[in-house]
């Protein structure tokens, strides 16, 4: 026994910090190897490796075990913030570094909880008077556990300072100060979500939350699909069958106009409604790696709910997912009456491959609502296609151009309007 065993990270069913983590860096590296060709910096990736590897480290404190055993009854708030011992041993570990490079440690801190007054600090503030430990011989084992996989995975190992170890159990109060002083105060000073830095804390913040969330959910990364225009010629056809039309699918082919659609630029199509753009924008997606995201967006929820059954039609409900602010409950109505709001948290970050949104689903990333870098992180590479693009007010049309201006220039999305 050294003492790991008796950690738990999550409570039903019981499963210890160390298998929690294992599953995570799993996940993880799967990610590696997806995105490594889009993010070629080792530094990057080292980073993350310890900011993932390290990001439930705090649950070792006392009093995070004797909630999450049930040993003591705490009310929600009152409860210490596990993330705040887990970004502040990475810091104290390193901190010229982290004041540097202050990107993947902010991931760390707010991968709960906003990183505001009114999320984390506050809460973290609100305890100060707690009286916490992290067992020295606990946060050993960790160490070696954390480098054992390191070592596995062909990165550098952390050396952790004894220092940091001892300044880690210095009195709750006292840490939370230190923390408000020298980090937060600092970074809102220096508003560290520079362009630069933001697309690289996008990075670490996205692959962090998938990583955990999909390893907590015990599931499996959504599956890409490619497909090319006969794929797409015989989903058709065999929807146009489905309907009894017959005939028409014995003589179906492929417009002009949407066979010269295959281009792997950014495009404005126009064309009468009925001429089939919707099928020609699918062509034109077709260009995507396996991975790549498809976001298909519209003016209204009643064109969206259209879009989505044609869509499940062609590509089945493995690989589409339908978002606005009443798709849960449609979805639940329509097509499964299981459905509930856990899945739909997850399906509305754009993890699955083809996304039919209405528009604000697209917009909020620029007011950094919700998991807002987990859905930017999805559309790197993505195909983004704007329906009926002549509705939108003034207003509404500079965000709509703002926002695939930015995408374009830092995620490399590529964008047809019709």
């Amino acid at each position: 026994m050294n003492g790991l065993e008796e950690i738990w990270a999550k409570s039903e069913p019981v499963e210890t910090l160390t298998q929690h983590t294992k599953k995570v860096l799993e996940i993880w590296f799967e990610l590696k190897e997806r995105y490594s060709d889009e993010i070629e910096n080792e530094q990057f990736w080292n980073t993350s490796f310890n900011a993932v590897a390290y990001h439930d480290f705090g649950k070792i404190c006392n009093l995070f075990q004797e909630t999450i055993k049930k040993e003591k009854i705490v009310e929600f708030d009152s409860r210490v913030r596990h993330e705040f011992f887990s970004g502040m041993f990475l810091y104290l570990d390193n901190i010229k570094f982290y004041e540097q490079h202050p990107e993947s440690l902010i991931a760390v801190f707010s991968h709960h909880k906003a990183f505001n007054d009114e999320g984390f600090v506050q809460q973290i503030s609100e305890n100060r008077n707690k009286e916490t430990k992290l067992d020295e011989n606990v946060i050993n084992n960790f160490i070696h556990f954390a480098n054992q996989i390191a070592e596995n995975y062909n990165f550098s190992k952390i050396e952790i300072d004894t220092s940091s170890k001892n300044l880690i159990n210095l009195e709750y109060g006292k840490l939370v100060l230190f923390f408000r002083k020298k980090i937060y105060e600092e970074l809102s000073k220096l508003n560290f979500l520079t362009p630069k830095s933001r697309k690289n804390y996008i990075y670490h913040k996205a692959i962090l939350n998938i990583s955990d969330w999909t390893a907590s959910g015990h599931l499996s990364l959504e599956k890409g699909i490619a497909y090319d225009t006969d794929f797409l010629a015989q989903k058709i056809i065999t929807k146009i069958r489905k309907d009894g039309k017959n005939e028409i699918a014995n003589k179906f082919q492929f417009k002009t106009f949407q066979q010269e659609s295959l281009t792997e630029k950014n495009v404005i199509a126009i064309a009468p409604t009925g001429s089939g753009k919707t099928e020609a924008a699918l062509i034109w997606a077709s260009s995507k790696k396996d991975w790549e995201r498809i976001i298909y967006l519209l003016p209204t929820r009643v064109t969206s709910n259209a879009i989505y059954s044609r869509l499940t039609d062609y590509f089945g409900e493995e690989y589409t997912q339908l978002i606005h602010s009443s798709a849960r409950q449609y979805i639940k109505e329509q097509f499964d009456n299981s459905y509930d709001q856990k899945k739909y948290f997850r399906d509305k970050s754009f993890f699955k491959n083809i996304n039919i949104c209405t528009i604000d689903q697209l917009l909020t990333l620029g007011f950094n609502l919700g998991f807002w870098e987990v859905k930017t992180f999805h559309l790197l590479n993505a195909r983004i296609i704007i329906d009926e693009i002549h509705l939108y007010s003034p207003y509404t049309l500079g965000l709509i151009i703002s926002t695939i201006i930015y995408l374009k220039e830092n995620f490399n999305t590529l964008e047809l309007l019709h």
